[in-house]
């Protein structure tokens, strides 16, 4: 590697982590390496942050289940398949009919961004009922409570293809079907059961009742599309992969000589191995690299059986924490450190899916939120989060934990997994792992620190070689992000908890080769974007409304002629300085900006004399009080000149920059800061046309506020078009569409989007002929235009087109 290019390496490992010693690259730490090949393919990464698990409708949180889903959805989660759950007590009516009323809202939320459902039906009391006797009262204990209940295996089946046959005409996303849940759980362990194992002969006959319902279900022609899209039948749905259950359920299935029988997936958990190798029962915590032996498992199982080895796999539900378990770190403050290692171990399990694969294991995130273990939680969800001091559950929308943050950045990964090697190489998956990827607008690389209850840390270099040829010629922007005790943890920051973009930082690759150095902490994950320079706005990612012209500006010190009101008035040829005449160091100065508000990014314009160049070290605060503040950028080993970007990313009122020196010994100097919020709403009130407007759904309906009201043609077809006027020519953010939908007819439409200057020439944007999001679609314009056309091109579900609202964002003037 040439000089030059290592200390641009060790300069980006000095400004990555900017608390504590997070980050901090320390001869004491070991040193480590991840090598990625950009030129290999290893195939399609195996997205298990799109499948996800929504538990039960009457859980704590339901209140903000439809805010959930589509927060989730902005960043990729919960897109792909969706598993939702139903207990046939619930719905089933004493003289056999059902109803639904209580699900209704449930699978609505559940249905409105997913592709496809996943339905586990539950039925409990059908656990304690020997099937050899099906006619028999039973008396059990579930849930701690005594039962009895007079069911019949019969019923069972009657009632799975009613509900099945219902909820795929209002639901016709609704795909596959596990049958009952972890029926291996032991007595005492909770489970399908309660108090009850149920043996593999008798989840059997349970399963053919499934069987034969769904077959019912398949068979009926008054389901739309039901005989091109059948559903799909799987199971045990193991709390396990239980080496002894499930061989012994493929056996019945094997002898079960029904030519209707169907297997069409295998479905079971993964949160521990127990096997008679391993003790304690905790193989996956502290030995994860007994996954790989998953998949060989099963298909051992099948060819044993004489079935399918490339059945499908489906892990429905992944994680390393079991109900109450904890890692015992830290006791009385082992949350803070298992929600890391629930982070990592998420890393990890995603690991071994996308190796492992990836065309027959479908895995599922558990889970958005958990009723009372906050660790197993995607999003922020229990009352110490928020401070609370008595038992009520508080549930703030958007905000991610750790683990929550982890798929948001499996999320950013591309679709072409890449060969990357670590050295040291992990043992029994405790170590440093990564996963790299590639697509057509460039490469990113996942890396973390699998601890578990360890504490080693790693001074790491990831170098890519091989980077693709649209990198030739150009500089790459790193796009950095961290998760650790500090940064991208809500424990830290319970106000800013999501992913953390830490800076941008720009360098010239060696040959075809780029290298970052990092240090990663125990649990800690680091996502690394390298994207071709050129594809960067002139001002960073995105062009953001300006929020600082004209604040007022406090500083340490200024020279007379040189006030600190300068850097806020929009006039680049004056300046702030504390002194005219000797360099001094450290200085600071902070703009108010009046109030609490969002905080994108800063541009920063240095003096910076042509024929006497030079570079400021520098870092940047915030605070909402002007009494506490935090560090949320770290140049203070700056050696770039000229105007620099940075990403705040977090909410403030005051903005502070402090100068630490200057490469020519030199005076702070800075011509301006320009700090840029969030995107204004451009479309409200706006002129609006359209194709055709049946009588009281004109277009004006669309930027009025009003999201119970719409329009539309009133007539069925499509390429039926609405266009705004902006008025003027406006930078669009994004664009948002609000459509129609009836719960009782759900559908979803695909549309382009196409956007002007003067209403003749239109460029397209966006070309949405496969969307499957039916509530809400945002299309990235990042773009300057006046008018903005939507042209809708069809229906799934129903031949009209009808759109609440439309809404672009951007920056307004």
């Amino acid at each position: 590697m040439k000089q030059g290019f290592k200390r641009i390496a060790w300069f980006l490992c000095m400004v990555l982590l900017l608390a504590g010693n997070a980050g901090m690259c320390t001869a004491a730490n070991p040193s480590a390496q991840i090598v990625v090949d950009a030129n290999t393919n290893l195939g399609t990464f195996n997205r298990a942050e799109q499948n996800i698990n929504l538990t039960g409708r009457s859980n704590s949180y339901k209140n903000t289940l439809v805010e959930d889903v589509d927060f989730l959805a902005e960043h990729g989660l919960g897109t792909g398949k969706v598993r939702v759950w139903l207990n046939l007590n619930d719905v089933r009516n004493s003289n056999g009919t059902f109803h639904y009323e209580t699900y209704t809202d449930y699978f609505n939320a559940a249905s409105r961004n997913a592709s496809e459902l996943l339905l586990c039906i539950q039925y409990p009391y059908v656990i304690g009922l020997d099937p050899d006797d099906p006619g028999q009262k039973t008396t059990f204990t579930y849930n701690g409570q005594v039962r009895t209940k007079n069911w019949r295996l019969a019923d069972v089946q009657e009632s799975v293809k009613q509900v099945v046959t219902d909820l795929k005409k209002q639901y016709p996303k609704l795909k596959y079907i596990e049958c009952l849940n972890e029926p291996d759980m032991k007595a005492g362990e909770g489970g399908e059961g309660g108090s009850y194992e149920m043996s593999a002969e008798n989840y059997y006959k349970v399963y053919q009742c499934f069987n034969e319902a769904i077959n019912a279900v398949n068979s009926d022609t008054s389901i739309a599309g039901i005989t091109k899209d059948p559903i799909l039948l799987g199971g045990p749905v193991t709390c396990k992969l239980n080496t002894s259950y499930i061989p012994a359920f493929l056996e019945q299935y094997q002898k079960d000589g029904s030519v209707r029988k169907r297997l069409d997936f295998i479905s079971y958990h993964q949160y521990h191995n127990i096997d008679e190798e391993l003790s304690p029962p905790s193989a996956i915590r502290n030995k994860p690299a007994r996954l790989n032996l998953d998949i060989t498992r099963i298909r051992t199982y099948l060819k044993e059986n004489n079935l399918n080895v490339d059945t499908p796999v489906f892990v429905t539900e992944t994680g390393i924490f079991p109900g109450g378990l904890r890692s015992g770190l830290d006791e009385g403050n082992s949350d803070i450190y298992d929600s890391l290692i629930q982070a990592a171990a998420a890393a990890n399990l995603s690991y071994y899916y996308a190796h492992t694969a990836p065309n027959q294991v479908v895995p599922f995130t558990w889970l958005p939120r958990h009723n009372s273990e906050l660790i197993k939680s995607q999003l922020v969800s229990d009352h110490a989060a928020a401070g609370e001091t008595d038992n009520t559950y508080v549930h703030p929308t958007g905000k991610f934990t750790p683990f929550g943050n982890t798929t948001v950045m499996l999320g950013k990964l591309k679709s072409t997994l890449l060969q990357s090697t670590e050295t040291p190489r992990t043992q029994n998956g405790i170590g440093l792992y990564s996963i790299a990827t590639k697509d057509d607008s460039g490469v990113s690389i996942l890396a973390w620190n699998y601890q578990w209850t360890g504490s080693a840390q790693y001074d790491t270099t990831i170098t890519v070689n091989h980077l693709p040829e649209f990198y030739k010629g150009r500089d790459v922007t790193a796009n950095i992000y961290l998760i650790d005790d500090t940064h991208s943890n809500f424990r830290n920051t319970p106000e800013s908890p999501n992913l953390e973009l830490l800076r941008q930082s720009k360098m010239t690759p060696d040959g075809d080769s780029v290298s970052i150095d990092v240090t990663l902490q125990r649990n800690a994950l680091v996502l690394v974007e390298l994207v071709p320079s050129q594809n960067i706005d002139s001002i960073g990612n995105n062009r953001y409304p300006l929020i600082s012209r004209n604040k007022p500006v406090t500083a340490s010190k200024s020279a007379a002629g040189f006030e600190a009101s300068k850097i806020t008035d929009g006039n680049f040829t004056n300046r702030w300085g504390p002194n005219a005449n000797a360099a001094e160091f450290p200085h600071w100065v902070q703009i108010d900006l009046g109030k609490v508000q969002e905080v994108n990014s800063a541009d920063v314009y240095w003096y910076n004399p042509a024929g006497s160049e030079r570079s400021y070290s520098y870092y940047i605060e915030v605070s909402k009080d002007g009494k506490s503040y935090r560090r949320v950028v770290d140049r203070t080993n700056n050696k770039e000149t000229g105007t620099l970007h940075d990403i705040i990313g977090t909410r403030a009122r005051y903005v502070r920059l402090t100068v630490t020196g200057c490469s020519t010994g030199g005076y702070a100097w800075l011509h301006e800061i320009n700090l840029y919020g969030a995107p204004v709403l451009l479309s409200q009130g706006k002129n609006v046309t359209a194709s055709k407007s049946g009588a009281g759904f004109s277009p004006s309906k669309l930027t009025n506020g009003n999201f119970s009201d719409r329009w539309g043609p009133n007539t069925s077809g499509f390429h039926h078009w609405v266009c705004v006027d902006l008025g003027s020519k406006q930078y669009i953010n994004y664009f948002d569409i609000f459509w129609y939908n009836d719960p009782t007819n759900l559908r979803y439409y695909t549309y382009t989007v196409d956007i002007s200057d003067d209403n003749e020439h239109f460029t397209r944007v966006a070309e949405r002929g496969d969307n499957a999001v039916m509530d809400m679609t945002r299309d990235i314009i990042n773009r300057e235009a006046r008018y903005i056309k939507v042209t809708v091109t069809g229906a799934l579900g129903q031949p009209y087109v009808w759109i609440r609202e439309i809404q672009a964002w951007g920056v307004s003037g």
